[in-house]
């Protein structure tokens, strides 16, 4: 590992983090699908450079069946009628800013370290929420700075509110985008496989769902200086191994975990998901204000 600066956090400093840990194991049944032979077992030949965008990054072995099952259901797009998620994301943020501006500087991007008037911990664990109706109803609480934003979504036109923003709204406008949260971007893990190697670990179960357990290594991007692709942004910019958990039937992302050098710098947790239930109707009504009531769950 390379010597840190000050400030900086070490391996001894990073065993005594409170780092939010998966769940125990559960067992799943596997099934076939088409592989190709390779000579590294449970992973992608090295070396092999997948078309971008793809399906999924490069060809696997068939030393792992379990691997089918999850490029399976990690592909599969919105399976579920509505869905409702709560969780936490945790983040280190000495550790976070320096994989951000590694990233950056191997991209040559500029960068710009903003100080805040209020000081902040370290570490930081803030809660999120996150509904959908299929195909394009989703209502978003989470935290922004130190403060909490909710926002609705109906096909393409989004309200939000926060206490120094107030209102908003892009009234249709598709050049005027919001964010979703730490849940964004679990919802599609598809969209990651065309640029991370793969390697799955075992069999587990979190948030009372049967799950996999995997390890995700960002491949070199397609351009020289071309930065992380922004789907791994969702995830932790910066990262050279993301470990995550993913629901063995639903394919939603059940936890991600962010790595810089082996030590662990972002993770965002489902603790409850509940799919296909029938959601009060104020959950995607539009944003008016702070006096909004929380949807009935």
């Amino acid at each position: 590992m390379s010597p840190r600066g000050p400030g900086q956090v070490t391996a001894d400093q990073a065993l005594s983090r409170k780092v939010p840990q998966p769940g125990p194991e559960l067992a799943a049944d596997p099934s076939a699908l088409r592989l190709q032979p390779c000579a590294t077992p449970h992973r992608a030949p090295p070396g092999l450079t997948p078309p971008r965008p793809a399906s999924y990054a490069g060809l696997f072995c068939l030393s792992m069946p379990d691997l089918s099952v999850v490029l399976e259901a990690m592909q599969r797009h919105h399976p579920w009628a509505t869905l409702r998620i709560t969780g936490t994301e945790w983040r280190h943020r000495g550790l976070q800013r320096e994989a951000f501006e590694r990233a950056a500087r191997a991209a040559a991007i500029d960068t710009v370290t903003l100080n805040s008037a209020h000081s902040r911990p370290e570490e930081e664990t803030e809660p999120w929420s996150l509904w959908r109706r299929e195909p394009d109803l989703v209502r978003a609480v989470f935290v922004a700075g130190q403060q909490t934003v909710t926002a609705v979504w109906n096909g393409g036109t989004w309200w939000s509110w926060s206490p120094s923003q107030g209102r908003m709204t892009n009234s249709g406008d598709p050049h005027h985008e919001h964010g979703m949260g730490p849940g964004e971007g679990l919802v599609e893990p598809g969209k990651l496989l065309p640029f991370v190697d793969l390697e799955v670990q075992e069999e587990t179960s979190l948030a009372g769902r049967p799950a996999y357990r995997l390890i995700a290594r960002p491949l070199p991007p397609v351009w020289p200086r071309s930065g992380p692709h922004i789907e791994l942004h969702f995830l932790g910019s910066g990262a050279d191994e993301y470990r995550l958990t993913v629901d063995a039937e639903r394919g939603l992302l059940l936890r991600t975990e962010a790595r810089l050098e082996g030590l662990p710098f972002g993770v965002i947790e489902v603790s409850e998901v509940v799919y296909d239930q029938d959601l009060d109707g104020n959950v995607f009504r539009p944003v008016l204000g702070d006096t909004d009531p929380a949807p009935a769950v």
